[in-house]
C-alpha cells in the first residue's frame, strides 16, 4: 500500500544483499499493474470538481480475476472510508451486477483542511467535511464514464429545513416527502410510507452482505497486531468442528494457549478495530442456535455489526423502493404505510 500511494517515490525491498521486490514506475496507473502484478488493462476513471480531483483504475469486466482488492487512498494516504468504497461497489453491482467485485484503486484528492484523520487510533479511517456531497459526485462519476444512462425521474428532492437530502434524481415511484433524523416519509400513488432510517439502512446492510456470502465476493485483511482471544469449551469446539467455514469467511485462527486463540485476519466487511470482539460475539450467539441454519443467522448478525453509518437519502429511496417492489403483501419491518383514505379519515399511524 505504501508503494502504491506513492509512485513518485521508486521502492526496493532488499533481504541480506538479494532485491525481493522493486516498484520504480512514476505515474499511479502503471504502479497498480506494478504492485498487483496483474495483465489486463485497467478501466480508468479521471474527473475534478471545485478543491476535488479523482483517479482511478479497476479491472475490465471480461477478465475474471481471483482477487478482490480494492484500494482507496484520500491524499496519498491509505484509507477504509467506508461509503466511498459502497459508493464504488454499488456502482459496479448495479452496471455489471453481482458476479463483478472491482478490483484496483481509487486515488482521490481532497482539499486538506477538509479531511480528518484523527477518527481512528490507526488512521485507516478518515471523515471528510461535505462527505454526503463526495458520496453523491462519485456515484454520478462512475456511472456517467461507464455510460450507465441517467437516471430519469417522477420526483426532485427538495430542500428542506430538517434534511439534507441530495438533488439527484431516481427512476422510482415513490416522490421524496420529508426526513427527520430517524424516518424517511414518501409518498406513492396510494398513500405515505414512513420508513425507519436505522431500518432501513440494516435491510441495505443484510441484502449487500447476503450477495457477498452467496457469491464469495469479498476479501479478507490481515491484522497488524493478532488478537487473542479467549473461549469456552463450546465455542473451541465449535472453533474445531467448522475450522473450514471460518477459514472461509476469512477469520484465520491459530491455537495460542489451553482457552486462548489467536485471530490474525478477517472478513472486509468488518471494522478492524472491532472484528475479534464481533467474531466472539458471533460465537456466543451460535452457541445458542443450530449451525447449520447459520446462513441467515450469520447474515442478521453480521449486518448488525458491519452497519455504522445510516444510507444517505439518494440510497435511503432506493431501498425503500426495492422493499416495497419486493414485499407483495407482506409487512416490511421498519416501514409503515398509511393511505389516502386513513389520512382523509383522520387515522393516526403509531
Amino acid at each position: 500500500e505504501l508503494a502504491l500511494g506513492n509512485p513518485q517515490v521508486r521502492f526496493q525491498l532488499k533481504h541480506e544483499g538479494r532485491t525481493l521486490g522493486s516498484w520504480i514506475t512514476s505515474n499511479r496507473k502503471d504502479r497498480l499493474l506494478e504492485c498487483l502484478k496483474v495483465s489486463w488493462k485497467p478501466l480508468e476513471f479521471r474527473a475534478k470538481r471545485d478543491d476535488i480531483e479523482l483517479e482511478a483504475f479497476f479491472s475490465p469486466f471480461d477478465d475474471k480475476v481471483a482477487r478482490t482488492e480494492l484500494f482507496l487512498f484520500i491524499n496519498g494516504r491509505p484509507v477504509r472510508n467506508r461509503p466511498f468504497l459502497s459508493a464504488i461497489r454499488s456502482v459496479f453491482l448495479e452496471h455489471f451486477g453481482p458476479t463483478y467485485e472491482p478490483v484496483g484503486v481509487c486515488y482521490l484528492d481532497i482539499r486538506k483542511d477538509w479531511v480528518d484523520v484523527n477518527v481512528h487510533p490507526q488512521k485507516w479511517e478518515v471523515r471528510c467535511l461535505q462527505q454526503e456531497s463526495i458520496y453523491q459526485w462519485l456515484l454520478a462519476t462512475f456511472r456517467e464514464q461507464l455510460g450507465m444512462a441517467p437516471r430519469s425521474s417522477t420526483f426532485a428532492v427538495p430542500s428542506a429545513s430538517f434534511s439534507s437530502a441530495p438533488r439527484s434524481r431516481v427512476q422510482s415511484m415513490l416522490r421524496f416527502v420529508a426526513q427527520t433524523s430517524t424516518v424517511l416519509i414518501c409518498e406513492e400513488d396510494s398513500g405515505l410510507l414512513m420508513a425507519d432510517i436505522h431500518t432501513l439502512s440494516q435491510h441495505r446492510e443484510k441484502r449487500k452482505l447476503a450477495n457477498l456470502l452467496e457469491t464469495g465476493h469479498w476479501s479478507k485483511h490481515s491484522l497488524r497486531v493478532p488478537t487473542i482471544l479467549s473461549f469456552s469449551k463450546k465455542q473451541i469446539e465449535l472453533l474445531a468442528l467448522h475450522e473450514k467455514d471460518f477459514k472461509q469467511l476469512g477469520f484465520d485462527i491459530e491455537a495460542f494457549g489451553e482457552s486462548d486463540f489467536s485471530l490474525s485476519s478477517y472478513p472486509d466487511f468488518l471494522p478492524e478495530d472491532s472484528a475479534g470482539t464481533i467474531f466472539k460475539s458471533f460465537l456466543t450467539d451460535l452457541e445458542e442456535t443450530d449451525f447449520f441454519d447459520w446462513p441467515e443467522r450469520l447474515v442478521s448478525f453480521f449486518a448488525r455489526h458491519t452497519l455504522r453509518d445510516l444510507l444517505p437519502t439518494f440510497s435511503l429511496l432506493e431501498e425503500l423502493e426495492w422493499q416495497m417492489k419486493h414485499a407483495g403483501t407482506q409487512t416490511v419491518p421498519g416501514i409503515k404505510k398509511l393511505t389516502f383514505k386513513e389520512l382523509k379519515e383522520g387515522t393516526t399511524l403509531t
